[in-house]
């Protein structure tokens, strides 16, 4: 039954982004670059990321739940303020050998929207996990820049360091662009 269940899964990973000015990320920016004195960095954006499992016979359909999920409710995303997209996100102009992607990510899956979602759609939605991810790109990094953004911009090691990520609730790490970037077009 196990062997037949995971035979069936279907996972999709869902992106949001604001469509207009995404003032988390601006703030967050300013706080960074002000309060945390890197000035270095360039670009911050932020991403909601939905990683979903169903337990569908077929992808396609697991994938025509998932459009009635997102066209037909607001629990993934609010479609007046926010786009999504559905196997990655755009690489930006701006993206370089200095732009990493941090994950943070709360320690426990969302049952309760889990559980909402399956009960009002009537699909067997078996996880979902929700992350954040920051797209941070710096203009220079003296040390490798995934360790400068880890320590000094997303984990909160102090009062004096870190802002993106609580470590009583959430953890964080950085992804590999291949994970994330889809290419464009």
């Amino acid at each position: 039954m196990l062997q037949e269940r995971q035979k069936n899964m279907q996972q999709f990973k869902v992106y949001t982004t604001t469509k207009n000015i995404d003032l988390h990320a601006v703030s967050a920016k300013e706080a960074i670059v002000q309060f945390l004195n890197i000035p270095t960095l360039s670009t911050l954006r932020r991403f909601q990321q939905w990683e979903l499992s169903f337990d569908f016979p077929t992808h396609q359909e697991a994938e025509a739940a998932l459009e009635g999920i997102v066209s037909k409710s607001y629990y993934l995303l609010n479609p007046n303020k926010e786009v999504y997209s559905m196997g990655g996100i755009l690489r930006g102009s701006h993206v370089s050998d200095l732009t990493v992607i941090a994950e943070v990510k709360r320690q426990s899956e969302e049952t309760s929207l889990r559980d909402r979602i399956a009960s009002v759609f009537s699909v067997p939605l078996v996880s979902l996990v929700h992350s954040v991810l920051w797209e941070i790109t710096l203009t220079d990094a003296a040390e490798p820049v995934e360790d400068v953004v880890l320590n000094s911009i997303v984990l909160s090691t102090s009062q004096d360091k870190g802002i993106l990520c609580n470590p009583l609730f959430e953890k964080a790490s950085v992804i590999s662009h291949s994970q994330v970037y889809r290419a464009n077009g």
